[in-house]
């Protein structure tokens, strides 16, 4: 898709191609800041799980006292946040597996009305992962739910990072339908033309 330069490898800019667009220029770098906070806290939360499993491994195999608490905590909040919250700065960057032999093949207006029709069916499927993900929250935390064992942890803090994933993703695919849509009306000049 129209993700990477090829002559570059380089992400291509998500920035509009032309001056009367900055409403979409805007959009874009809330966007990237919105990014650039998920990627922190995933980062923290990573950061925090290698000091829980390294601190746990210390106190289990030399003093012979594990933490209790830090399987759980890695498994149920952790690495959600880790992974989810990393979901749309893959996506921004082009990380996601794709399957692009016949849409490499397509000339160039035929792609962007595929990469338009690539990112409205995303666009749809996200938006069903995130109600999904945000209904089983809700319903996690109205309900109060836990997981029962030696710590009642609730359930709807290790729910949460999934909706914001996918919040993230769904507003990117949007991003790009409309920019490619503009594209295809000929307010903003398709990615990689020149200025």
């Amino acid at each position: 898709m129209l993700l990477k330069n090829p002559e570059t490898t380089e992400p291509v800019s998500e920035q509009p191609r032309a001056d009367n667009a900055g409403g979409l220029e805007r959009l874009g770098r809330i966007g990237q800041r919105f990014d650039q906070l998920l990627i922190g806290i995933s980062g923290c939360s990573l950061f925090l799980m290698m000091l829980t499993v390294t601190a746990d491994v210390v106190l289990r195999y030399f003093l012979n006292s594990p933490l209790i608490w830090a399987h759980d905590l890695v498994s149920l909040y952790l690495l959600g946040f880790t992974i989810f919250l990393g979901l749309n700065a893959a996506m921004r960057h082009g990380d996601h597996i794709a399957v692009d032999l016949v849409f490499n093949l397509l000339p160039g207006r035929s792609r962007a009305v595929a990469s338009l029709i690539i990112y409205l069916v995303a666009s749809a499927v996200f938006a069903v992962f995130f109600w999904v993900t945000l209904n089983a929250t809700w319903v996690s935390f109205i309900r109060d739910e836990q997981i029962s064992g030696l710590i009642a942890w609730s359930i709807w803090p290790s729910n949460l990072p999934a909706p914001i994933g996918f919040a993230a993703v769904l507003m990117t695919c949007f991003y790009r339908a409309l920019h490619t849509l503009l594209e295809l009306m000929g307010v903003l000049r398709p990615v990689g033309e020149a200025q």
